[in-house]
């Protein structure tokens, strides 16, 4: 296991972080990254076989079970999330065990595989998107939200804070899952190789969050990169990111921080 991986394993040791960080998250029409993932289902019929490729704690199942979805499945290589999904889920929630790069499902099994911040973090993204591919029925429909770059005050006050705690924690920069993910004409390459070549659509958009620099902490100290520090180094970077933050803030005392997300809608080859 790599470093990489073994941070990864770690922080989902602790489950639920990933909805708790993102969950008041909204874009301009007031949708978070779950929302805009789920409003493309839309046109999926209600008893489709759909896997929720790193489920985590099985808050996207839960919505799009409310949503009427019938044949959900979830997959994870986390038994710590996987454990809490069974919980809000129920006992006989069909879940499996296992790595994207190697689901050990059946060839041509779902009618569409759907990802939650998730595909950016995971390596060797080929072999990851075949195997995708492999599991997805023809034309199948392929569905994720990820991260991207983004130029923003408030985010980058974190960054330029982390990035010295982290030396000084004697720490390397952690780096998760294929650059090429970040940059929108290499994602686009990777996905007509794997898919559909003429069907895959890439919308970029940005979630934001508005409140005191003690909010906005508290949620972004539940990034991978933040939560894998010293606890004091954590509590460090809290002080420092707040005090940074205050220049930002309003008349109320609120600063809005945003970050850079993109909707992948692909298709399996017919």
């Amino acid at each position: 296991m790599t470093d990489e991986h073994a941070t990864l394993a770690r922080y989902h040791e602790t489950p639920g972080q990933t909805p708790a960080m993102l969950e008041t998250w909204q874009d301009r029409q007031g949708r978070t990254t779950y929302q805009v993932l789920v409003e493309q289902t839309a046109g999926i019929d209600r008893n489709a076989r759909i896997l929720d490729l790193a489920c985590g704690d099985g808050f996207l199942l839960a919505v799009l079970r409310k949503r009427g979805f019938t044949a959900l499945e979830g997959l994870d290589s986390s038994a710590e999330e996987l454990s809490a999904a069974r919980a809000r889920l129920g006992p006989e929630f069909p879940l499996h065990q296992a790595d994207a790069i190697d689901t050990g499902l059946g060839t041509a099994s779902f009618d569409a595989i759907v990802c939650h911040m998730a595909l950016m973090l995971i390596t060797p993204i080929k072999e990851v998107l075949r195997e995708i591919a492999r599991i997805g029925r023809p034309n199948a429909r392929v569905l994720a939200v990820i991260n991207r770059p983004l130029k923003d005050p408030a985010f980058d006050e974190l960054r330029r804070h982390l990035v010295e705690v982290t030396q000084s924690s004697g720490l390397e920069r952690l780096r998760l899952g294929d650059p090429r993910m970040m940059r929108r004409d290499e994602l686009l390459e990777l996905l007509s190789g794997a898919f559909e070549p003429s069907g895959s659509i890439v919308e970029d958009f940005a979630v934001r969050l508005h409140g005191p620099p003690e909010l906005l902490w508290s949620k972004l100290r539940m990034m991978y990169d933040v939560a894998r520090l010293p606890e004091s180094a954590q509590e460090e970077l809290g002080r420092r990111a707040c005090a940074g933050w205050g220049p930002l803030a309003n008349p109320s005392g609120n600063v809005t921080c945003a970050m850079g997300m993109r909707l992948i809608d692909a298709r399996t080859r017919g």
